[in-house]
């Protein structure tokens, strides 16, 4: 209504949770959506959040971003957010990058501002534009054309590398193998 670009639809189930990816729903891998009470569909254009329920599409609520931080969405994402310190509770939340580099968090459906960190650099034009989310929390974005970075929102899920090299063979000093050849 406003004729801002639209950045991402998303459509809430009953609890204000997103509903499963089409593959995730046909291979058993997603819970179930909560069917019982009334759906609603998250617009996000690049200057407000809102929340429409479904299916007679009136307005729940909405959050005027530009007008509030004086910022334009460029990505968001619906993320679950688990708890570090108790295994079985989670958090679902709206995580939206800006073209200025900052990260806002809200609540869904209620579109409540929860936290704002700053991210990218609003001069790294190249890393807004290429940021991604996973659904746990983490992102990823071009640090140049062949190097990425990557950070974590979340508590829980931690960025540290987790990684080792198996070698087939030791490892020879240069001085032993130029011994060799020669």
């Amino acid at each position: 209504m406003h004729r801002a670009p639209v950045v991402s639809i998303s459509v809430l189930d009953g609890r204000g949770k997103a509903l499963p990816d089409p593959y995730e729903a046909s291979q058993d891998l997603a819970i179930a959506p909560d069917m019982t009470n009334a759906h609603s569909v998250l617009i996000a254009s690049e200057e407000q959040l809102k929340v429409f329920s479904l299916p007679k599409v009136s307005a729940k609520t909405k959050f005027k971003l530009t007008a509030h931080e004086g910022c334009r969405v460029r990505k968001v994402a619906l993320v679950l957010f688990n708890s570090a310190a108790q295994e079985d509770y989670s958090e679902h939340a709206l995580v939206c990058l800006t073209n200025l580099g900052d990260m806002h968090l809200f609540t869904i459906p209620g579109l409540r501002p929860q936290v704002r960190y700053d991210c990218i650099r609003k001069e790294d034009i190249s890393g807004i534009a290429s940021c991604v989310f996973t659904k746990n929390g983490q992102g990823f974005y071009l640090i140049s054309p062949s190097e990425y970075e990557r950070f974590s929102l979340s508590a829980k899920v931690l960025t540290e590398p987790l990684c080792s090299v198996q070698l087939d063979r030791p490892l020879e000093s240069t001085a032993t193998r130029f011994y060799k050849d020669f």
